[in-house]
Protein backbone atom coordinates (compact mmCIF):
# COMPACT_ATOMS: atom_id res chain seq x y z
CA UNK A 1 0.00 0.00 0.00
CA UNK A 2 1.24 3.55 -1.02
CA UNK A 3 -0.51 6.14 0.45
CA UNK A 4 1.90 9.52 0.14
CA UNK A 5 4.61 9.51 -2.72
CA UNK A 6 4.74 11.63 -5.93
CA UNK A 7 5.48 8.68 -8.27
CA UNK A 8 6.01 4.93 -7.74
CA UNK A 9 7.69 2.67 -9.68
CA UNK A 10 7.27 -1.39 -9.77
CA UNK A 11 10.21 -2.93 -11.48
CA UNK A 12 9.44 -6.42 -12.81
CA UNK A 13 13.09 -8.09 -12.95
CA UNK A 14 13.72 -10.46 -16.30
CA UNK A 15 13.39 -13.70 -15.41
CA UNK A 16 12.00 -13.54 -11.90
CA UNK A 17 8.12 -14.42 -11.33
CA UNK A 18 6.02 -12.52 -8.08
CA UNK A 19 3.31 -13.32 -6.07
CA UNK A 20 0.59 -11.49 -4.12
CA UNK A 21 -2.25 -12.07 -2.64
CA UNK A 22 -4.60 -10.55 -0.08
CA UNK A 23 -7.02 -12.06 2.31
CA UNK A 24 -10.92 -11.67 1.97
CA UNK A 25 -11.50 -8.31 4.25
CA UNK A 26 -8.80 -5.62 5.31
CA UNK A 27 -8.95 -4.46 9.01
CA UNK A 28 -8.50 -1.20 10.23
CA UNK A 29 -7.48 -0.04 6.94
CA UNK A 30 -8.98 3.53 5.02
CA UNK A 31 -12.44 2.31 3.34
CA UNK A 32 -11.34 3.18 0.02
CA UNK A 33 -8.52 0.94 -0.07
CA UNK A 34 -9.79 -2.10 -1.92
CA UNK A 35 -6.41 -3.19 -3.70
CA UNK A 36 -3.95 -6.15 -3.21
CA UNK A 37 -1.88 -3.35 -4.85
CA UNK A 38 -2.77 -0.03 -3.76
CA UNK A 39 -0.96 3.57 -4.47
CA UNK A 40 -2.71 7.13 -3.48
CA UNK A 41 -0.02 7.98 -5.88
CA UNK A 42 1.00 7.75 -9.73
CA UNK A 43 2.48 4.31 -10.39
CA UNK A 44 4.03 2.52 -12.77
CA UNK A 45 5.21 -1.16 -13.59
CA UNK A 46 7.65 -1.84 -15.87
CA UNK A 47 10.12 -4.82 -16.89
CA UNK A 48 10.32 -8.10 -18.30
CA UNK A 49 8.97 -10.19 -15.66
CA UNK A 50 6.04 -12.03 -13.67
CA UNK A 51 3.53 -10.68 -11.54
CA UNK A 52 0.45 -13.19 -10.44
CA UNK A 53 -1.82 -11.30 -8.43
CA UNK A 54 -4.98 -13.40 -6.75
CA UNK A 55 -7.51 -10.27 -5.18
CA UNK A 56 -9.61 -12.24 -3.01
CA UNK A 57 -10.91 -8.92 -1.33
CA UNK A 58 -11.79 -6.29 -3.62
CA UNK A 59 -9.20 -4.99 -7.09
CA UNK A 60 -6.03 -6.43 -8.58
CA UNK A 61 -4.25 -3.32 -9.03
CA UNK A 62 -5.14 0.19 -8.50
CA UNK A 63 -3.66 3.68 -8.71
CA UNK A 64 -5.55 7.17 -7.23
CA UNK A 65 -4.14 8.60 -9.63
CA UNK A 66 -2.21 7.57 -12.97
CA UNK A 67 -1.43 3.87 -13.77
CA UNK A 68 1.51 3.09 -16.33
CA UNK A 69 2.56 -0.23 -17.68
CA UNK A 70 5.50 -0.74 -19.76
CA UNK A 71 5.58 -4.64 -20.63
CA UNK A 72 6.23 -7.89 -17.85
CA UNK A 73 3.42 -10.74 -17.94
CA UNK A 74 0.79 -9.82 -14.71
CA UNK A 75 -1.66 -12.28 -14.31
CA UNK A 76 -4.86 -11.43 -12.41
CA UNK A 77 -7.79 -12.88 -10.51
CA UNK A 78 -9.28 -10.60 -8.58
CA UNK A 79 -13.15 -10.71 -6.64
CA UNK A 80 -14.00 -7.41 -8.39
CA UNK A 81 -11.98 -5.43 -10.86
CA UNK A 82 -8.73 -6.40 -12.60
CA UNK A 83 -6.86 -2.96 -12.99
CA UNK A 84 -8.19 0.11 -11.89
CA UNK A 85 -6.66 3.56 -12.46
CA UNK A 86 -8.47 6.81 -11.19
CA UNK A 87 -7.40 9.65 -13.97
CA UNK A 88 -5.60 7.11 -16.14
CA UNK A 89 -4.57 3.51 -17.96
CA UNK A 90 -1.57 3.85 -20.38
CA UNK A 91 0.10 0.66 -21.13
CA UNK A 92 2.99 0.51 -23.71
CA UNK A 93 3.47 -3.13 -24.31
CA UNK A 94 2.93 -6.49 -21.86
CA UNK A 95 0.85 -9.39 -21.68
CA UNK A 96 -2.33 -9.37 -19.72
CA UNK A 97 -4.02 -12.52 -18.45
CA UNK A 98 -7.17 -11.13 -15.94
CA UNK A 99 -9.88 -12.97 -14.50
CA UNK A 100 -12.38 -10.75 -12.65
CA UNK A 101 -15.99 -10.45 -11.51
CA UNK A 102 -16.02 -6.55 -11.77
CA UNK A 103 -14.36 -4.97 -14.85
CA UNK A 104 -11.06 -5.70 -15.93
CA UNK A 105 -9.55 -2.97 -16.63
CA UNK A 106 -11.26 0.84 -15.42
CA UNK A 107 -11.06 4.37 -15.42
CA UNK A 108 -13.17 6.33 -12.92
CA UNK A 109 -12.41 10.25 -13.21
CA UNK A 110 -14.91 12.10 -14.82
CA UNK A 111 -14.59 15.54 -13.53
CA UNK A 112 -11.52 16.36 -15.58
CA UNK A 113 -11.64 16.37 -19.17
CA UNK A 114 -7.77 15.46 -19.70
CA UNK A 115 -8.47 12.07 -17.25
CA UNK A 116 -10.46 9.06 -16.95
CA UNK A 117 -8.95 7.64 -20.26
CA UNK A 118 -7.15 4.51 -21.30
CA UNK A 119 -4.92 4.21 -24.00
CA UNK A 120 -3.11 1.35 -25.48
CA UNK A 121 -0.14 1.00 -27.65
CA UNK A 122 0.70 -2.45 -27.63
CA UNK A 123 0.13 -5.79 -25.66
CA UNK A 124 -1.44 -9.10 -25.56
CA UNK A 125 -4.75 -9.29 -23.78
CA UNK A 126 -6.53 -12.01 -21.70
CA UNK A 127 -9.60 -11.13 -20.52
CA UNK A 128 -12.81 -13.22 -18.88
CA UNK A 129 -14.83 -10.09 -17.31
CA UNK A 130 -17.82 -10.97 -15.10
CA UNK A 131 -18.82 -7.24 -15.98
CA UNK A 132 -17.18 -4.78 -18.66
CA UNK A 133 -13.83 -5.92 -20.33
CA UNK A 134 -12.66 -2.20 -20.86
CA UNK A 135 -14.28 0.60 -19.20
CA UNK A 136 -12.70 3.83 -19.97
CA UNK A 137 -15.32 6.62 -17.80
CA UNK A 138 -14.21 8.95 -20.90
CA UNK A 139 -12.17 7.89 -23.79
CA UNK A 140 -10.26 4.34 -24.77
CA UNK A 141 -7.55 4.57 -27.38
CA UNK A 142 -6.40 1.69 -29.20
CA UNK A 143 -3.37 1.88 -31.25
CA UNK A 144 -2.43 -1.77 -31.34
CA UNK A 145 -2.41 -5.34 -29.49
CA UNK A 146 -4.09 -8.81 -29.38
CA UNK A 147 -6.98 -8.66 -27.61
CA UNK A 148 -9.19 -11.98 -26.54
CA UNK A 149 -11.99 -10.60 -24.29
CA UNK A 150 -15.34 -12.64 -22.87
CA UNK A 151 -17.52 -10.62 -20.76
CA UNK A 152 -20.77 -12.17 -19.21
CA UNK A 153 -20.09 -15.51 -19.42
CA UNK A 154 -20.30 -14.36 -23.48
CA UNK A 155 -22.86 -14.36 -26.03
CA UNK A 156 -26.01 -16.45 -25.94
CA UNK A 157 -27.36 -15.46 -29.27
CA UNK A 158 -26.56 -18.76 -31.38
CA UNK A 159 -27.56 -18.67 -34.72
CA UNK A 160 -30.62 -17.08 -36.58
CA UNK A 161 -33.42 -19.48 -36.34
CA UNK A 162 -32.56 -19.70 -32.36
CA UNK A 163 -35.02 -17.57 -30.18
CA UNK A 164 -32.34 -15.37 -27.83
CA UNK A 165 -34.12 -13.92 -25.16
CA UNK A 166 -37.13 -14.83 -23.64
CA UNK A 167 -38.00 -12.97 -20.46
CA UNK A 168 -35.66 -11.86 -17.53
CA UNK A 169 -31.69 -12.22 -18.16
CA UNK A 170 -29.19 -13.56 -16.14
CA UNK A 171 -25.80 -13.99 -16.20
CA UNK A 172 -24.57 -17.82 -17.01
CA UNK A 173 -21.41 -17.16 -14.78
CA UNK A 174 -23.39 -16.46 -11.47
CA UNK A 175 -24.51 -19.29 -9.32
CA UNK A 176 -26.84 -16.28 -8.03
CA UNK A 177 -28.48 -15.54 -11.03
CA UNK A 178 -28.62 -11.94 -10.13
CA UNK A 179 -30.92 -9.90 -12.30
CA UNK A 180 -28.63 -8.37 -15.36
CA UNK A 181 -30.70 -5.50 -16.55
CA UNK A 182 -28.62 -3.31 -14.88
CA UNK A 183 -25.17 -5.21 -15.23
CA UNK A 184 -23.11 -3.53 -18.15
CA UNK A 185 -20.93 -6.96 -19.68
CA UNK A 186 -19.42 -4.67 -22.86
CA UNK A 187 -16.37 -5.77 -24.60
CA UNK A 188 -14.74 -2.32 -25.11
CA UNK A 189 -16.60 0.41 -23.48
CA UNK A 190 -15.80 4.22 -23.27
CA UNK A 191 -17.70 7.45 -22.11
CA UNK A 192 -17.34 10.00 -24.64
CA UNK A 193 -15.00 8.67 -27.48
CA UNK A 194 -13.89 5.13 -28.36
CA UNK A 195 -10.68 5.30 -31.22
CA UNK A 196 -9.82 2.01 -32.79
CA UNK A 197 -6.53 2.22 -34.74
CA UNK A 198 -5.20 -1.32 -35.32
CA UNK A 199 -4.91 -4.41 -33.27
CA UNK A 200 -6.78 -8.07 -33.10
CA UNK A 201 -10.19 -8.62 -31.16
CA UNK A 202 -12.07 -11.20 -30.66
CA UNK A 203 -14.74 -10.61 -28.69
CA UNK A 204 -17.67 -12.47 -27.10
CA UNK A 205 -19.64 -10.56 -24.81
CA UNK A 206 -23.08 -11.01 -23.28
CA UNK A 207 -23.33 -7.20 -23.82
CA UNK A 208 -22.47 -4.92 -26.74
CA UNK A 209 -19.22 -6.16 -28.08
CA UNK A 210 -17.61 -2.90 -28.99
CA UNK A 211 -19.65 0.49 -27.33
CA UNK A 212 -19.79 3.98 -26.54
CA UNK A 213 -22.10 6.54 -25.01
CA UNK A 214 -20.32 9.15 -27.54
CA UNK A 215 -18.60 7.81 -30.81
CA UNK A 216 -16.68 5.52 -31.88
CA UNK A 217 -14.24 5.65 -34.87
CA UNK A 218 -11.83 2.33 -36.38
CA UNK A 219 -9.37 3.33 -38.52
CA UNK A 220 -8.47 -0.52 -38.87
CA UNK A 221 -7.95 -3.74 -37.23
CA UNK A 222 -9.62 -7.12 -37.96
CA UNK A 223 -12.49 -8.09 -35.30
CA UNK A 224 -14.61 -11.05 -34.82
CA UNK A 225 -17.39 -10.43 -32.63
CA UNK A 226 -20.07 -12.27 -30.75
CA UNK A 227 -23.22 -10.65 -28.64
CA UNK A 228 -26.57 -10.84 -27.14
CA UNK A 229 -26.99 -7.49 -28.00
CA UNK A 230 -25.09 -5.18 -29.91
CA UNK A 231 -21.72 -6.04 -32.29
CA UNK A 232 -20.60 -2.42 -32.28
CA UNK A 233 -22.83 0.50 -30.49
CA UNK A 234 -22.31 4.47 -30.16
CA UNK A 235 -25.40 6.80 -28.88
CA UNK A 236 -23.85 9.69 -31.52
CA UNK A 237 -22.12 8.38 -34.54
CA UNK A 238 -19.97 5.48 -35.58
CA UNK A 239 -16.99 6.41 -38.46
CA UNK A 240 -15.76 2.76 -39.91
CA UNK A 241 -12.85 3.76 -42.30
CA UNK A 242 -10.92 0.52 -42.89
CA UNK A 243 -10.27 -2.72 -40.83
CA UNK A 244 -12.08 -6.32 -41.38
CA UNK A 245 -15.12 -6.67 -39.13
CA UNK A 246 -17.32 -9.64 -38.63
CA UNK A 247 -19.70 -9.74 -36.70
CA UNK A 248 -19.97 -13.38 -36.24
CA UNK A 249 -23.54 -13.31 -33.72
CA UNK A 250 -25.70 -10.13 -32.37
CA UNK A 251 -29.18 -9.50 -31.67
CA UNK A 252 -28.50 -6.05 -33.42
CA UNK A 253 -24.87 -5.95 -35.38
CA UNK A 254 -24.20 -2.24 -35.87
CA UNK A 255 -25.93 0.49 -34.76
CA UNK A 256 -25.95 4.57 -34.00
CA UNK A 257 -27.83 8.08 -34.21
CA UNK A 258 -24.79 8.26 -37.57
CA UNK A 259 -23.17 6.04 -39.36
CA UNK A 260 -20.24 6.34 -42.03
CA UNK A 261 -19.04 3.72 -43.75
CA UNK A 262 -15.42 4.63 -45.75
CA UNK A 263 -14.05 1.62 -46.52
CA UNK A 264 -13.20 -2.05 -44.83
CA UNK A 265 -14.93 -5.29 -45.32
CA UNK A 266 -17.99 -5.65 -42.86
CA UNK A 267 -19.96 -8.81 -41.97
CA UNK A 268 -22.83 -8.91 -40.08
CA UNK A 269 -25.13 -11.56 -38.31
CA UNK A 270 -27.99 -10.70 -36.39
CA UNK A 271 -31.26 -11.87 -35.15
CA UNK A 272 -32.94 -8.82 -35.56
CA UNK A 273 -32.06 -5.89 -37.46
CA UNK A 274 -28.09 -5.65 -39.19
CA UNK A 275 -27.74 -2.12 -39.35
CA UNK A 276 -29.53 0.17 -37.29
CA UNK A 277 -29.66 4.26 -37.80
CA UNK A 278 -31.97 5.63 -35.10
CA UNK A 279 -31.42 8.48 -32.54
CA UNK A 280 -31.61 7.82 -28.46
CA UNK A 281 -29.19 6.77 -25.91
CA UNK A 282 -28.41 3.11 -24.80
CA UNK A 283 -30.57 2.32 -22.04
CA UNK A 284 -32.27 -1.23 -20.85
CA UNK A 285 -35.13 -3.29 -20.96
CA UNK A 286 -36.35 -6.73 -19.67
CA UNK A 287 -36.66 -7.97 -23.48
CA UNK A 288 -32.89 -8.40 -23.98
CA UNK A 289 -30.12 -7.10 -22.00
CA UNK A 290 -28.32 -3.56 -22.44
CA UNK A 291 -31.49 -2.69 -25.47
CA UNK A 292 -31.40 0.55 -26.49
CA UNK A 293 -34.22 2.77 -26.60
CA UNK A 294 -34.02 4.71 -29.92
CA UNK A 295 -36.64 7.02 -31.46
CA UNK A 296 -37.63 8.24 -35.07
CA UNK A 297 -34.98 11.11 -35.79
CA UNK A 298 -35.04 13.27 -38.46
CA UNK A 299 -30.88 13.76 -38.15
CA UNK A 300 -29.96 10.20 -38.53
CA UNK A 301 -28.13 9.55 -41.82
CA UNK A 302 -26.41 6.46 -43.12
CA UNK A 303 -23.78 7.10 -45.63
CA UNK A 304 -21.56 4.64 -47.15
CA UNK A 305 -18.68 5.65 -49.63
CA UNK A 306 -17.00 2.49 -50.26
CA UNK A 307 -15.68 -0.45 -48.56
CA UNK A 308 -17.62 -3.92 -48.41
CA UNK A 309 -20.84 -4.48 -46.55
CA UNK A 310 -22.50 -7.96 -46.38
CA UNK A 311 -25.65 -7.93 -43.99
CA UNK A 312 -27.59 -11.20 -43.14
CA UNK A 313 -30.35 -10.05 -40.90
CA UNK A 314 -33.35 -11.52 -39.47
CA UNK A 315 -35.17 -8.60 -38.86
CA UNK A 316 -34.71 -5.24 -40.89
CA UNK A 317 -31.57 -5.60 -43.30
CA UNK A 318 -30.94 -1.98 -43.48
CA UNK A 319 -33.07 -0.14 -40.44
CA UNK A 320 -33.03 3.91 -40.98
CA UNK A 321 -34.77 6.29 -38.92
CA UNK A 322 -33.61 8.73 -40.80
CA UNK A 323 -32.03 9.12 -44.62
CA UNK A 324 -29.66 7.30 -46.09
CA UNK A 325 -27.33 8.07 -48.60
CA UNK A 326 -24.91 5.15 -50.66
CA UNK A 327 -22.28 6.93 -52.62
CA UNK A 328 -20.04 3.72 -53.18
CA UNK A 329 -19.17 0.51 -52.20
CA UNK A 330 -20.24 -3.04 -52.69
CA UNK A 331 -23.33 -4.12 -50.31
CA UNK A 332 -25.35 -7.31 -50.03
CA UNK A 333 -28.27 -7.61 -47.62
CA UNK A 334 -29.82 -10.88 -47.36
CA UNK A 335 -32.87 -9.52 -44.97
CA UNK A 336 -35.92 -11.27 -43.26
CA UNK A 337 -37.91 -14.28 -44.31
CA UNK A 338 -41.29 -12.84 -42.91
CA UNK A 339 -43.47 -9.91 -43.91
CA UNK A 340 -43.39 -7.98 -41.32
CA UNK A 341 -39.68 -6.52 -41.64
CA UNK A 342 -37.92 -5.55 -45.24
CA UNK A 343 -34.09 -5.87 -46.34
CA UNK A 344 -34.72 -1.99 -46.72
CA UNK A 345 -36.45 0.08 -43.93
CA UNK A 346 -35.90 3.61 -44.04
CA UNK A 347 -38.51 6.45 -42.63
CA UNK A 348 -36.99 9.59 -45.03
CA UNK A 349 -34.93 8.80 -48.41
CA UNK A 350 -32.69 6.14 -49.49
CA UNK A 351 -30.66 8.44 -52.06
CA UNK A 352 -28.07 6.17 -54.38
CA UNK A 353 -25.38 7.86 -56.03
CA UNK A 354 -22.82 5.04 -57.08
CA UNK A 355 -21.81 1.94 -55.66
CA UNK A 356 -23.35 -1.53 -56.17
CA UNK A 357 -26.46 -2.92 -54.35
CA UNK A 358 -28.25 -6.14 -53.79
CA UNK A 359 -30.62 -6.69 -51.39
CA UNK A 360 -32.87 -9.88 -50.67
CA UNK A 361 -36.09 -10.27 -48.54
CA UNK A 362 -39.63 -10.70 -48.27
CA UNK A 363 -41.87 -8.21 -49.81
CA UNK A 364 -44.44 -7.17 -47.46
CA UNK A 365 -42.52 -4.44 -46.33
CA UNK A 366 -39.87 -4.23 -48.66
CA UNK A 367 -38.77 -0.49 -49.96
CA UNK A 368 -36.86 -0.18 -53.63
CA UNK A 369 -34.41 3.38 -53.57
CA UNK A 370 -35.69 6.87 -53.42
CA UNK A 371 -37.02 8.56 -56.85
CA UNK A 372 -34.67 11.46 -56.20
CA UNK A 373 -31.08 8.94 -56.53
CA UNK A 374 -28.94 9.48 -59.40
CA UNK A 375 -28.31 5.34 -59.48
CA UNK A 376 -30.82 3.80 -62.09
CA UNK A 377 -32.54 1.01 -59.62
CA UNK A 378 -34.71 -2.04 -59.91
CA UNK A 379 -36.91 -3.88 -57.49
CA UNK A 380 -38.94 -6.83 -58.12
CA UNK A 381 -41.83 -8.78 -56.38
CA UNK A 382 -41.63 -12.16 -57.16
CA UNK A 383 -44.37 -15.10 -58.29
CA UNK A 384 -43.32 -17.02 -54.97
CA UNK A 385 -40.52 -17.62 -52.13
CA UNK A 386 -37.69 -18.70 -53.32
CA UNK A 387 -35.27 -20.92 -51.05
CA UNK A 388 -32.03 -20.91 -50.11
CA UNK A 389 -29.42 -21.72 -52.66
CA UNK A 390 -30.89 -19.72 -55.51
CA UNK A 391 -29.00 -18.01 -58.04
CA UNK A 392 -29.62 -15.00 -59.29
CA UNK A 393 -28.38 -13.35 -62.42
CA UNK A 394 -29.03 -9.83 -64.11
CA UNK A 395 -27.85 -9.58 -67.97
CA UNK A 396 -27.35 -6.53 -70.22
CA UNK A 397 -28.76 -6.72 -73.95
CA UNK A 398 -25.73 -8.47 -74.92
CA UNK A 399 -26.14 -11.41 -72.91
CA UNK A 400 -23.42 -9.83 -70.67
CA UNK A 401 -23.50 -10.75 -67.22
CA UNK A 402 -23.51 -7.99 -64.48
CA UNK A 403 -25.10 -9.12 -61.16
CA UNK A 404 -25.20 -12.54 -59.93
CA UNK A 405 -25.89 -13.81 -56.27
CA UNK A 406 -26.09 -16.99 -54.87
CA UNK A 407 -28.65 -16.57 -51.33
CA UNK A 408 -28.37 -18.27 -48.16
CA UNK A 409 -31.93 -17.39 -47.08
CA UNK A 410 -35.63 -17.95 -48.56
CA UNK A 411 -36.56 -14.43 -50.39
CA UNK A 412 -39.67 -13.31 -52.32
CA UNK A 413 -38.17 -9.70 -53.12
CA UNK A 414 -35.19 -8.19 -55.05
CA UNK A 415 -33.78 -4.71 -54.52
CA UNK A 416 -30.78 -3.65 -57.06
CA UNK A 417 -28.87 -0.10 -58.38
CA UNK A 418 -25.66 -0.20 -60.05
CA UNK A 419 -24.55 2.45 -62.52
CA UNK A 420 -24.61 -0.78 -65.05
CA UNK A 421 -28.35 -0.01 -65.13
CA UNK A 422 -28.46 2.45 -67.89
CA UNK A 423 -31.55 4.81 -68.94
CA UNK A 424 -33.26 3.37 -72.07
CA UNK A 425 -30.75 0.11 -71.02
CA UNK A 426 -32.79 -3.60 -71.99
CA UNK A 427 -31.81 -6.26 -69.21
CA UNK A 428 -33.07 -9.81 -68.31
CA UNK A 429 -33.68 -11.31 -64.87
CA UNK A 430 -32.39 -14.65 -64.31
CA UNK A 431 -33.30 -17.25 -61.13
CA UNK A 432 -31.86 -20.53 -61.34
CA UNK A 433 -31.15 -19.65 -65.02
CA UNK A 434 -34.84 -19.65 -65.90
CA UNK A 435 -36.01 -16.11 -67.77
CA UNK A 436 -38.23 -14.64 -65.14
CA UNK A 437 -38.53 -11.04 -66.76
CA UNK A 438 -37.35 -8.78 -69.76
CA UNK A 439 -37.43 -5.11 -68.63
CA UNK A 440 -36.38 -1.51 -70.07
CA UNK A 441 -35.05 1.19 -66.95
CA UNK A 442 -36.87 4.21 -67.69
CA UNK A 443 -37.05 5.74 -64.45
CA UNK A 444 -34.88 5.91 -61.23
CA UNK A 445 -36.74 2.80 -59.90
CA UNK A 446 -38.11 0.48 -62.22
CA UNK A 447 -40.51 -2.23 -60.84
CA UNK A 448 -40.92 -5.53 -61.59
CA UNK A 449 -44.67 -7.31 -60.20
CA UNK A 450 -46.90 -6.06 -58.21
CA UNK A 451 -47.00 -6.23 -53.98
CA UNK A 452 -50.66 -8.33 -53.32
CA UNK A 453 -50.79 -9.48 -49.89
CA UNK A 454 -48.70 -12.44 -49.59
CA UNK A 455 -49.02 -13.12 -53.45
CA UNK A 456 -47.27 -11.54 -55.83
CA UNK A 457 -46.93 -12.05 -59.33
CA UNK A 458 -44.54 -11.07 -62.07
CA UNK A 459 -45.99 -7.72 -63.92
CA UNK A 460 -43.62 -4.66 -65.27
CA UNK A 461 -45.35 -1.86 -64.57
Amino acid sequence: MILDSKTVVLELVENTSNYLEDGKSYIDLDEEVKGCIYSKSDFVIEGLGMLEIKANYKDGIVSKDDLKINNGTITIESNDDGIRGKDSIYILNGNFIIKSQGDSFKTTNDSLDEKGFIYIKNGNFTIDSNQDGFNAIKKLIIEQGQFQITTGGGSLTKNENEKPFEGMFWNPSMDNKNNLSSISTKGLKAGTDLILESGQFKIDSFDDSIHSNGTIIILGGKFELSSSDDGIHADSEIQIKNGNIDIQKSYEGIESSQITIDGGVITVFSTDDGINVAGGKDGSSLNRPGANTFKQNSNARLIVNKGTVYVHASGDGIDVNGNAYINGGDIVVEGPTNNGNGALDYDGEFVVTGGNLMALGSSGMAQGISLNSKQYGLIAYLSKIYPKGTNIAIYDSNDQLIAKLSSTKEFSNLVYSSEKLKKEGAYVLKINDEKIESFTIQSILTQLGEKKGNKESIKRR
